[in-house]
């Protein structure tokens, strides 16, 4: 694993070439990225929008609890009588600020036109979070058919330094450092210039909203907060019982629809 340690992240350049066989998703994900900024350079869409008044922020150094954040963002009529799932520890409000780099076994192909790299804050190991299976996870996601390029190889791919974007799992402290000046109030996720954060409570916890499994809310998860920067804004339930759009924010309520983790279900 490589240094913890890391410069802000860049800005993502301007491509100058031409889109020659990437077809479509190729092409969304070159123009989306083009217009990505460095942290708190931009005021971006966070992942959800917060539950009104909430109660203060647990202080530094402790835990922070799961049950209380599931309910918090969960659909009252549907999260009531849910109890929380147990998880292998409490995820700490707040960790170091570094982070372990996911390995990557093979360089992107030649040509690649955006990469990223997957880590995790140190000290998140004892809620189980390990840098090389979040890596996998979000790999399989992202490569899917169903994600945002269809599975197109050369257009997203992962490495192990010097990204265009960077996917961190991140304790609720660092998460609102990294989202500021959006208001994550150390519950949400959200992707913010080059960065998506992805609240570790919300990857060991899931959401009472979101009614598909904790496997299908990382997808979920993932998806939606890429999605914010490949530009896409948040959309509505397009009607009861239909799938949900992923840009739909799913982790505080469904409006009718049913859980999806998939821009091309």
């Amino acid at each position: 694993m490589s240094s913890g340690r890391h410069r802000a992240p860049r800005a993502v350049p301007r491509r100058q070439r031409a889109v020659v066989g990437l077809g479509a998703a190729g092409a969304l994900v070159l123009g989306a990225l083009a217009m990505l900024g460095p942290v708190g350079a931009e005021t971006s869409v966070a992942e959800e929008t917060p539950a009104p008044a909430a109660a203060d922020p647990a202080p530094r150094g402790t835990t922070t609890s799961l049950a209380h954040l599931g309910a918090a963002v969960g659909d009252p009529s549907r999260g009531r009588d849910r109890r929380p799932e147990p998880v292998p520890d409490p995820v700490p409000y707040a960790g170091p600020g570094t982070f372990d780099v996911a390995p990557v076994e093979q360089p992107p192909p030649p040509g690649t036109r955006t990469t990223y790299t997957v880590e995790v804050e140190r000290g998140l190991a004892a809620s189980g979070i390990d840098a090389a299976e979040v890596a996998a996870q979000v790999r399989a996601i992202l490569g899917d058919p169903r994600s945002w390029v269809r599975g197109e190889p050369g257009v997203l791919e992962p490495v192990a330094a010097d990204p265009d974007l960077r996917i961190l799992v991140t304790t609720p402290a660092t998460t609102d450092r990294f989202c500021s000046p959006l208001d994550t109030r150390g519950e949400l996720s959200c992707r913010n210039g080059g960065v998506v954060a992805l609240n570790a409570v919300r990857w060991v916890r899931g959401s009472l909203a979101y009614e598909g499994g904790l496997r299908g809310y990382r997808r979920y998860l993932v998806n939606h907060e890429v999605g914010h920067a490949l530009g896409n804004g948040h959309e509505s339930c397009p009607g009861a019982g239909l799938p949900a759009p992923v840009m739909l924010q799913q982790t505080v309520v469904l409006d009718g629809c049913v859980p999806n983790a998939w821009p091309h279900p």
